[in-house]
């Protein structure tokens, strides 16, 4: 965790008020606790965005002036996503605004247009910087061709098909509306997905041979969760990568944080291996990702489920033994 300041050098011709800017970003995170400063030199507005877990929580603080904002506390991914909000809130870059560390070892300058992965490999790049697109492209349509035809493939194929009950979440695969795992309906499709990002991951950790930077081509909750499908077939999965001399990858980073977006480096990856654009009923956009998920945590708490499914308090009453029912 951090500190981050957003300022631009020289006094602009701009400011927020407090409530402005309260409204705004409750607009982007309902959930934003908000308190207005009430001492004097104290910030003018005070924000945070509670998080689960708590290091990813993002306190904001917008000066007495209207025009400099602190991020403290904030996680690379977080000040990457934050920043790239506020870059579209700004009614214009000049006076430039830039996006200053604690320990200033970078200097970034705020730009229309910026994307939060490509703003966060800034912050926080990964151990080993990510190939052109077009060279991961070629190399992941590749493996993908030969993932398809080894020997492997229709085993492993129907053995995660068979396990389709045990798919399910709360947070990913929900997230696809009307789904239906059925493999003639979504199962088949999420499963081609899902093979398709191990390959894209494969080609970057065989240019790079880097997980950490491989693992950074992130993906929307949905495909992921046939990721892990696809992976728990451990035995299958080795024998596979193995044979075709592939690294089949899954991982956190901290560019999970920021989801998959429309133009990032997955999709440009994506699309240079001759995949066509991502179906976007699978592949959703984080913003949108965010707002269903929102609906389905609602859903969930009618029905005694909270924090995204992961706690409940139904109780499960014992059936009496046959011996003891009455006739």
């Amino acid at each position: 965790m951090g500190e981050y300041t957003i300022t631009p050098r020289d006094e602009p011709p701009w400011r927020f008020t407090a409530g402005d800017f309260a409204t705004r970003i409750k607009h982007q995170w309902p959930h934003a606790q908000v308190g207005c400063g009430d001492l004097p030199g104290s910030p003018m507005l005070h924000v945070l965005i509670p998080a689960d877990p708590l290091s990813r929580e993002l306190g904001i603080a917008l000066d007495a002036e209207g025009w400099a904002v602190t991020l403290d506390p904030a996680d690379p991914a977080a000040a990457a996503e934050f920043t790239v909000w506020y870059a579209t809130q700004l009614p214009g870059f000049d006076p430039p605004v830039y996006l200053i560390p604690d320990d200033f070892a970078a200097q970034i300058e705020l730009r229309p247009a910026m994307r939060p992965d490509h703003l966060l490999a800034e912050l926080a790049p990964p151990p080993v910087p990510r190939p052109d697109p077009r060279a991961v492209g070629v190399v992941a349509a590749d493996l993908f061709d030969r993932l398809v035809g080894s020997t492997e493939y229709r085993r492993l194929v129907e053995h995660v098909r068979l396990q389709r009950r045990r798919w399910a979440t709360f947070t990913g695969l929900p997230l696809v509306a009307q789904l239906d795992l059925d493999p003639s309906r979504d199962g088949g499709p999420l499963l081609r997905e899902a093979l398709r990002v191990l390959a894209l991951r494969a080609a970057v950790h065989g240019i790079t041979a880097s997980e950490d930077t491989a693992a950074t081509l992130t993906v929307p909750a949905p495909v992921d969760d046939m990721i892990r499908a696809v992976l728990a077939e451990y035995t299958l999965c080795t024998q596979i990568s193995q044979q075709l001399g592939m690294r089949l990858v899954r991982k956190l980073t901290d560019f999970d944080h920021l989801g998959w977006r429309r133009g990032d480096y997955t999709h440009q990856c994506y699309r240079a291996a001759g995949f066509d654009e991502p179906d976007d009923r699978y592949w959703i956009d984080a913003d949108e990702a965010r707002r269903r998920q929102q609906e389905l945590d609602r859903r969930y708490a009618d029905a005694g489920l909270v924090r995204g499914g992961t706690r409940h308090a139904i109780r499960f009453d014992p059936v009496p033994p046959p011996w003891m029912v009455g006739y």
